[in-house]
């Protein structure tokens, strides 16, 4: 699969349920889309073992700082407004920033989601 149709990748959380829908290929337009059921698109990425990156994810970033590795934790999210992918830290030792994916994704360890994962949610 190349990175086009990887790109329009979808799950959704059906919040009623609290459980996650993998590997929807097609959203049929004339769905009634509501608060029960949450759209979310992969990036087109993938991390470092090979995991899909999605929207709402929760990764673990390793960096080389100084002479020395340091991980943090952020969200994927997409920013409507910047049309754009960023990171909002968990850990609140980082500052929010956008992220360059075509560069760097191996640096990206996918370790969960804001649903799935509620604790990290922000």
């Amino acid at each position: 699969m190349g990175i086009a149709a990887e790109r329009f990748d979808l799950r959704v959380w059906k919040t009623k349920e609290k459980k996650m829908i993998y590997g929807v290929t097609y959203i049929n337009p004339l769905f009634d889309w509501n608060e029960e059921y949450i759209l979310l698109q992969s990036t087109g990425k993938k991390d470092k073992n090979n995991k899909k990156i999605f929207d709402k994810d929760i990764v673990k970033v390793t960096c080389f700082i100084d002479d020395h590795f340091e991980h943090d934790i952020f969200i994927i999210e997409y920013d409507e407004e910047y049309l754009a992918w960023k990171l909002t830290p968990i850990s609140g030792r980082q500052s929010e920033f956008f992220y360059e994916f075509k560069f760097h994704a191996e640096e990206f360890e996918v370790i969960g989601n804001i649903y799935e994962n509620p604790i990290y949610s922000t």
